[in-house]
């Protein structure tokens, strides 16, 4: 690609931006959601492999899982989505027999959730782990994770 038209597509994604930042300061409706679309063009730019889900998920607003998934980690909220997931299935159990279990419990954040969601049946939780860490992994588990990785003191988990 000749570096003209490299400079057209970045002076045209420019453009985009600008026109979504003034429309977010100096429109008085769908700020919210010209934030979303604003962030996700950037995004889209910065990080392309990266994807947004829909506007307006509903479960960014409820506050009592943000305090209880924030007791664990304020600035990362990469598994929010799955602990949200985890708490929505954990309605479905009621009427199940048996117990639960959690192989792999790391802080015990998942674990909190489970013993909440049961606090009230005839159930056990039953934690599986290490609390050494991850073993060496294979090629095939890729380069991301190394050993010890997700290590934590089995005292975290007593406190739940």
């Amino acid at each position: 690609m000749s570096k003209i038209k490299q400079i057209k597509i970045i002076l045209y994604k420019l453009k985009e931006i600008i026109g979504l930042f003034l429309k977010k300061i100096f429109s008085k409706k769908d700020k919210e959601y010209t934030s979303f679309v604003l962030t996700e063009t950037l995004a889209s730019y910065l990080y392309p492999k990266y994807r947004f889900s829909e506007f307006g998920r509903i479960w960014f607003e409820d506050k009592e899982f943000f305090r209880y998934y924030e007791k664990y980690d304020k600035n990362n909220y990469h598994s929010a989505d799955r602990k949200f997931f985890l708490k929505s299935l954990l309605s479905l159990i009621q009427n199940l027999p048996g117990d639960t279990v959690e192989c792999g419990v790391y802080l015990g954040a998942s674990s909190e959730l489970i013993c909440e969601a049961i606090k009230n049946l005839a159930k056990k939780h039953h934690v599986f782990d290490s609390f050494e860490g991850l073993s060496n992994p294979l090629a095939e588990d890729g380069g991301y994770w190394h050993k010890g990785n997700l290590k934590a003191e089995l005292e975290s988990v007593k406190k739940i």
